[in-house]
């Protein structure tokens, strides 16, 4: 994310580089008052790396860390986790960081980790999820175009 700008203008291609930079599009499906959980692994979340991915004002967001869950301190400790029992930890702490804030309208998840248990935490808490695979599914949908069968 923080090189967001550099690499665009270096290639050829479209390029996103963090699913932050889904949060500018995911603030206009929500009612003016709701906020924005975003869930991150590590303490990375700075006001630089908002601002890099096009989001300066962070006051509509509502940080989540997962790094204290039981099971991600295993996985750094024996570099392994249990999948289960993180999907049940990273639901529960969506679960109480929406109990805390009702006025949460959406997450958006900045670790790669995030999308096998993305599942987990919307069957808990019922809002809209994004994460780098809904961020890459759009992208690639705009990259590569299929016929339309339907009808217009």
């Amino acid at each position: 994310g923080y090189f967001q700008t550099q690499v665009a203008a270096a290639v050829d291609v479209p390029v996103t580089l963090s699913a932050l930079e889904q949060i500018a599009w995911v603030r206009r499906t929500l009612k003016p008052e709701q906020k924005i959980a975003v869930f991150s692994d590590v303490n990375s979340l700075t006001p630089e790396l908002f601002a890099a991915c096009g989001t300066p004002d962070t006051s509509d967001i509502v940080p989540a860390h997962t790094s204290g869950l039981p099971e991600t301190v295993r996985q750094r400790e024996l570099g392994c986790i249990n999948p289960y029992r993180y999907a049940q930890q990273v639901a529960e702490l969506a679960h109480d960081l929406l109990a805390d804030n009702p006025d949460i309208g959406a997450i958006v998840a900045e670790y790669t980790e995030f999308p096998t248990f993305a599942w987990a935490v919307q069957h808990e808490v019922n809002v809209p999820i994004y994460d780098c695979t809904t961020l890459t599914r759009w992208v690639y949908s705009g990259v590569v175009r299929h016929p339309f069968p339907g009808l217009i």
